[in-house]
């Protein structure tokens, strides 16, 4: 009767069910978390489950390719594309620490890395990201991206945006801008 739904999704539908159903039977939330219908589910999901399909990681070979297909000479947002990708891969990065969502309510200025958290020497550079999702103690966290011999390396594309971004906005406290000035975003 229900094949055509995934397993995993009915956990996200039981809660709306249920609501539908209080008025008529006021104890089907006790029911609906009740061990007999846990149990039914987990049974389902083994049965019915259908694997997760998940992309491919970037590799490598990856992002040679993205750096040996970029136009000559690099544009300011290709410098921003280039070292956001290399450093979001090095350091391990989720896109949302690196750029700002599409949806305008959930944009918090206090998620955007400031240049002034900027460190660079000779084999690294770091900067702060203020706050993110895992950061318990609202301390920051401090990313610190090393040197490479791979192609791209990660220090190298950071240092040609970062040149380019202090000579177009010098006075910009923010380290992420697009050529208009604008904070990148998912989109």
């Amino acid at each position: 009767m229900s094949a055509h739904i995934n397993p995993r999704s009915v956990d996200n539908y039981l809660p709306g069910i249920c609501s539908q159903l209080k008025e008529f039977y006021p104890t089907v939330h006790s029911v609906c978390h009740s061990l007999l219908i846990a149990q039914t589910l987990k049974g389902a999901k083994r049965h019915y489950g259908v694997p997760v399909n998940c992309k491919l990681p970037l590799t490598l070979a990856d992002l040679k390719l993205v750096h040996d297909n970029l136009p000559r000479p690099f544009s300011f947002d290709d410098k921003l594309f280039l070292a956001q990708l290399v450093d979001g891969f090095h350091a391990l990065l989720r896109l949302g620490e690196l750029v700002w969502p599409d949806n305008k309510i959930l944009w918090w200025h206090k998620k955007l890395t400031l240049r002034t958290s900027i460190v660079i020497k000779a084999d690294y550079h770091s900067y702060v990201l203020r706050t993110h999702k895992t950061d318990l103690q609202f301390e920051g966290s401090t990313i610190v991206v090393c040197q490479s011999s791979c192609d791209p390396d990660p220090h190298w594309a950071f240092r040609q945006y970062l040149q380019t971004h202090d000579q177009l906005f010098p006075f910009h406290s923010t380290l992420w801008l697009c050529s208009d000035g604008s904070v990148p975003t998912h989109s």
